[in-house]
């Protein structure tokens, strides 16, 4: 801090001198008597010949230049008062005390306060770009689930005229995960009216899904359009289920104790892409039934759980597609564990068979 007042001295003295100088070289431009005409700058006898000139055939003296041929006179000389009044006045140089004070100097603490410093208050973006590389929006099967596709009303129509191709009733099984409530399938079974009793649909059971033949009846009342048998699992066991309006097999998966079994009814799923995740219209079936296969035990009343489930697998294009032309008749919600001993959640499933069509 103390070096300011030396830098500011300094600076005053060189001022100084540079004026000083300036002053004398204007006053006396070649440093010359100025008593001496000899030594006045254009009036000076020298070989470079300038306005008095000393020729082979003339004397020249002063401002009086003689010739060959004639007497020439260059005319009165002019006096030290007349100089031009344009010629620089040393009484008019700069003066010291007028020089720059340093004090007045731009100070980096007058600079203007909402101009960002440069090293510590501009402002850094890097870490603020906006990434795009992984919020790039992903058409595949990250879909808005609050948005439902545009081709609800398609898949809607595909699926009526299957399930009234013929007067009849229809099953469609849906398939979901346990835990995620995800859609994995789903597969459709249309049939003409036929009465079926319980040894039938019990025999229809065992043939396709190999549960039936030793197998307990959860069904009970007369509501119920759908024949569910357990087979309590040992080692192993599993169940089945069969529509009371057209006698068809609809479902048949095992329960194998440390281990996991497999679905025995039907032989193949459809895409679940097909049903239009998100395309419910709000209808719900006028009755509803759930079967827990973890504890083999029918439930009048859904769990919150399997009412997720059936909440799932109604919005889609299922109640519409069954009320396009008919009815839709009843809801089944079925918790299929897969494994004996400890539940494990990971292995589990939802099976949601929704039963309708023509009135009998």
């Amino acid at each position: 801090m103390q070096s300011k007042p030396l830098i500011r001295k300094g600076f005053i003295l060189l001022t100084a001198l540079l004026t000083l100088a300036w002053a004398t070289a204007c006053s006396d431009p070649v440093g010359h008597d100025d008593d001496d005409p000899s030594n006045n700058g254009l009036f000076n006898n020298s070989t470079n010949n300038g306005f008095t000139n000393n020729g082979n055939n003339g004397n020249n003296t002063n401002n009086t230049n003689n010739g060959n041929n004639g007497n020439n006179d260059a005319g009165d000389d002019s006096s030290s008062d007349d100089v031009s009044p344009d010629v620089f006045d040393a009484s008019d140089a700069f003066d010291a005390d007028d020089a720059f004070d340093t004090d007045d100097a731009f100070d980096a603490d007058d600079a203007r306060p909402d101009l960002p410093d440069a090293e510590e208050d501009i402002v850094d973006t890097s870490d603020d770009v906006w990434d795009t590389s992984d919020d790039v929006i992903d058409t595949g099967d990250d879909v808005d689930p609050d948005v439902p596709p545009s081709n609800c009303a398609a898949l809607q129509s595909t699926l009526a005229s299957e399930l009234y191709r013929q007067i009849g009733a229809c099953t469609v099984a849906v398939r979901l995960d346990y835990e995620s409530y995800d859609v994995l399938g789903y597969q459709v079974f249309c049939g003409r009216y036929a009465a079926t009793d319980e040894a039938t649909a019990r025999t229809s059971a065992q043939r396709d899904a190999g549960f039936g033949d030793n197998a307990q009846s959860l069904h009970r009342t007369a509501e119920e359009t759908m024949y569910v048998f357990y087979q309590a699992p040992g080692d192993f066991g599993g169940a089945a289920a069969v529509s009371a309006k057209t006698g068809l097999t609809v479902f048949g998966g095992g329960i194998v104790w440390d281990g996991q079994g497999e679905l025995t009814w039907p032989a193949s799923w459809r895409l679940a892409s097909e049903l239009g995740q998100g395309c419910g219209d709000g209808s719900s079936a006028p009755y509803t039934v759930g079967y827990d296969l973890i504890n083999g035990t029918r439930e009048d009343t859904l769990s919150p759980d399997a009412d997720m489930a059936l909440a799932t697998a109604t919005d889609t294009v299922l109640p519409a597609a069954f009320t396009q032309g008919g009815y839709l008749f009843e809801a089944v919600v079925i918790a299929w564990p897969r494994t004996v001993g400890a539940f494990n959640p990971g292995t589990a499933e939802w099976v949601v068979l929704l039963n309708g069509g023509w009135l009998e």
